[in-house]
């Protein structure tokens, strides 16, 4: 059970229950319903004449006869009278069920529409193609011989891509797992992510392998593994180290043992290097061959429109897709941030699995669209470009961190700076990175079809 151990005025300083109450309803030997109570509030404001205050704490219980209640029911919290009850799940907070449906809903309507006029002016430049007239051919047209030329940096991109995919793999899974967890078992939810997060390893390596070798068309330098680590492993390290280091300090009974950190750090070296090596070999048997032609000097780069000259202007050029997806599960966002960092307690994990659905769908769709335009002004970087065009509603995500941290939250001092920075930006990291992944993979089956002699 969760409660309050007191609140604070402003008028008269902050005040600790010293007496709860717990009220405890049985049916047929089972406890059926339970209710917390705080009650005689003390002051914490010492005297000039007192060195130390001295409080006793007490607790009583109160047993009550009911009738059966039904499973689908969970506890909650209410605020204003600091009392914790058990009530259906389908009546807690009825507003976060439609406004995150409604969200989602508009979302994928908005994308499915977008989608649906790309899709008809896509049609009619391949009828254009297909007709032979030189003088109607559209602008995408002219970069047949350099749309597949290698970008910078190639290997980097496909750990990246790699990494991505297996932080999708991983958030699939833990959302389809939260839908049978319990909230007041969050540490399951940790154990499975360690669990999955060594488990899919081996998706990094093949995605990686496997892209390199089939668009390079060469073997992949085993030298370039290391990059598969250090894009998110040693964030995740380094984060939690730091947070594990300053809970230590200041005496948070948070910290993590020596001992279950070697044992997870043993865990994932074994079984995270195992299932490295069976991506690896899965990435070298499944690339299949691919063929493109690409002139030897790059096209020269057409001068730019006036409003994309300034860097500015081609920063949000670049990051306007993620608009869209982070609109789209902006209300979830807010209630999870709730869960993670406030007194919300979050039931509604039935809703992450479509929320992640959701959010790569549009992601999907506004990628494409800006790829479509940015082959349309004779650009053919569109590589890099649409890894960072589909993560950049992860850009938003941190933005709105900050925003929330500063002006909806309680939380102050370092130790709350240090955990909340720390593990909300690890969060937008891997956020950027899966997101990057679902874009490029879009731009790549979109370039697919608008240029298919290019592949045999």
């Amino acid at each position: 059970m969760r409660g309050f151990i007191g609140y604070s005025n402003d008028t008269a300083g902050p005040y600790v229950y010293t007496h709860f109450v717990f009220s405890l309803t049985r049916s047929k030997q089972q406890i059926i319903k339970a209710e917390l109570f705080m009650r005689d509030p003390v002051s914490l404001s010492i005297r000039d004449d007192e060195e130390e205050l001295e409080l006793a704490w007490t607790w009583s219980v109160i047993w009550r006869d009911g009738d059966t209640l039904s499973n689908n029911h969970t506890i909650h919290t209410s605020g204003d009278d600091h009392i914790q009850s058990v009530i259906p799940v389908a009546m807690q907070n009825p507003n976060h069920v439609f406004w995150t449906l409604a969200s989602l809903i508009l979302g994928s309507f908005a994308a499915s529409y977008g989608l649906l006029v790309l899709m008809r002016t896509l049609t009619a430049d391949l009828r254009l193609c297909w007709s032979w007239d030189e003088v109607e051919q559209p602008f995408w047209t002219l970069l047949r011989w350099d749309v597949w030329r290698l970008p910078e940096r190639f290997s980097l991109l496909c750990d990246a891509v790699g990494v991505g995919w297996q932080i999708l793999w991983l958030a699939t899974l833990l959302a389809a797992y939260s839908c049978c967890f319990s909230s007041t078992s969050r540490a399951s939810m940790i154990t499975a992510f360690v669990v999955l997060y060594t488990l899919t390893s081996g998706v990094a390596t093949k995605i990686s392998v496997q892209l390199f070798t089939r668009m390079a068309r060469t073997k992949y330098p085993t030298a370039d593994c290391s990059a598969l680590v250090l894009l998110f492993t040693a964030p995740l390290l380094l984060v939690f180290f730091a947070v594990n280091y300053a809970s230590s300090i200041y005496g948070s009974t948070s910290t993590v043992p020596l001992t279950a950190v070697s044992a997870t750090i043993i865990f994932y070296l074994c079984g995270g290097l195992l299932s490295a090596l069976l991506g690896l070999s899965l990435g070298q048997y499944c690339a299949d061959s691919f063929y493109s032609r690409s002139q030897q000097y790059p096209r020269e780069l057409p001068i730019a429109s006036w409003h994309l000259q300034s860097p500015l202007a081609r920063a949000a050029e670049l990051i306007w897709p993620g608009v869209l997806p982070f609109c789209v599960v902006l209300v979830e966002v807010r209630y999870v941030f709730d869960g993670l960092w406030g007194d919300y307690d979050y039931t509604t994990y039935w809703l992450l699995p479509l929320a992640l659905a959701v959010l790569v769908y549009t992601t999907t769709v506004a990628t494409l669209i800006r790829t479509y335009f940015q082959l349309n002004r004779e650009d053919y970087r569109w590589w890099w470009q649409s890894f960072v065009a589909g993560g950049s509603a992860a850009i938003y995500l941190f933005a709105y961190a900050v925003f929330y941290y500063v002006y909806q939250s309680s939380m102050h001092g370092m130790l709350q700076f240090v955990y909340y920075m720390g593990y909300t930006a690890l969060i937008c990291w891997a956020m950027f990175l899966m997101l990057g992944s679902v874009g490029f993979f879009a731009a790549r089956q979109l370039v697919y079809c608008m240029y298919p002699p290019c592949v045999d």
